[in-house]
């Protein structure tokens, strides 16, 4: 039996993402041998790990991200040399999450290399300081009126400006698909979770550049696997009235990690809880630019 020809996949988790969706379609397992290559560098030798020799010989197709500023690894840089690599952008769902930052790895849990609660929320969690009460603190963020507080419009602007920026070099466009649907579908968990319907999209088109056919019906039913939902976070009521989601219910429930699901409420007094005994060990666990300002500051140094 002939061997079939690899399709190699780089990047974040996202990728990662998309893989599962690619090897949950028959037509595409026929055709290719498909693996996956994160872009995180191994903890010790702060190096991106190489997938095997015989992998790289025979992969004919590549599908990678590249964040700014941040070089590809040799064995993608020569892939993309020779004419096999399809580049997709990263994403981002900046609006619905506007105060999301990333958060010091919680030694408390070395079996999680991002930590508990690695994006956590700049607003809530500087609440936590002005209040030993944890549903004082909830209530008073619930009660706050972000679109009063700080500029959506601008907010909307800047994440129009980073979709069209995350794609500018990319062989796949979606940024389209994104300002027309993320209103009335669900199309992130968080900022950097993209859901299943979204990433569905980008298989679709990606299938088509290669010219490999999909039923919908295969696609739909591979869209019904698991999701990028682990770290699923609610959205602010303030942001919801403001940006009009339809796809939000008052009885949606939030799972995190193995914490089994509750209200919007109940999620977050739990995190809350969570970043109150944090602070006692780390008085400053948060990077104090937000998910969007971080990838705009990584084009401003690539325009000087």
């Amino acid at each position: 039996m002939t061997p079939r020809p690899v399709l190699l996949l780089f990047g974040t988790c996202q990728v990662e993402r998309i893989g599962l969706i690619l090897q949950a379609l028959p037509s595409v397992c026929r055709a290719y041998d498909i693996h996956v290559s994160l872009e995180y560098p191994d903890p010790i030798t702060n190096v991106v790990p190489t997938p095997p020799d015989d992998v790289l010989r025979s992969c004919e197709l590549l599908i990678y991200q590249k964040k700014p500023i941040r070089p590809l690894p040799p064995f993608i840089m020569e892939l993309v040399a020779e004419g096999r690599g399809t580049r997709i952008p990263n994403l981002c769902g900046d609006p619905l999450w506007p105060f999301e930052v990333e958060c010091k790895h919680d030694p408390r849990h070395p079996e999680l290399p991002n930590g508990r609660y690695p994006y956590g929320d700049q607003i809530l969690s500087s609440l936590v300081r002005d209040s030993s009460d944890d549903a004082v603190v909830v209530n008073r963020y619930l009660e706050m009126d972000f679109p009063t507080l700080f500029p959506m419009g601008d907010m909307l602007r800047q994440w129009q400006w980073l979709l069209d920026k995350l794609e500018e070099e990319t062989a796949i466009k979606i940024s389209d698909f994104i300002l027309e649907q993320w209103r009335t579908k669900r199309l992130f968990w968080n900022t950097v979770r993209p859901a299943n319907r979204l990433l569905g999209e980008i298989v679709r088109k990606f299938l088509k550049v290669i010219g490999t056919p999909v039923g919908e019906s295969d696609l739909a039913s591979a869209l019904q696997g698991p999701e990028q939902d682990s770290l699923m976070k609610p959205i602010h009521p303030s942001l919801l009235r403001y940006w009009k989601l339809t796809w939000v219910s008052d009885h949606n429930l939030y799972s995190h990690l193995d914490d089994p699901p509750v209200s919007q409420r109940e999620w977050y007094l739990r995190y809350v809880a969570y970043v109150r005994e944090l602070f006692s060990i780390m008085p400053q666990p948060f990077d104090p630019k937000t998910m969007s300002m971080r990838f705009w500051n990584k084009f401003a140094m690539v325009r000087t």
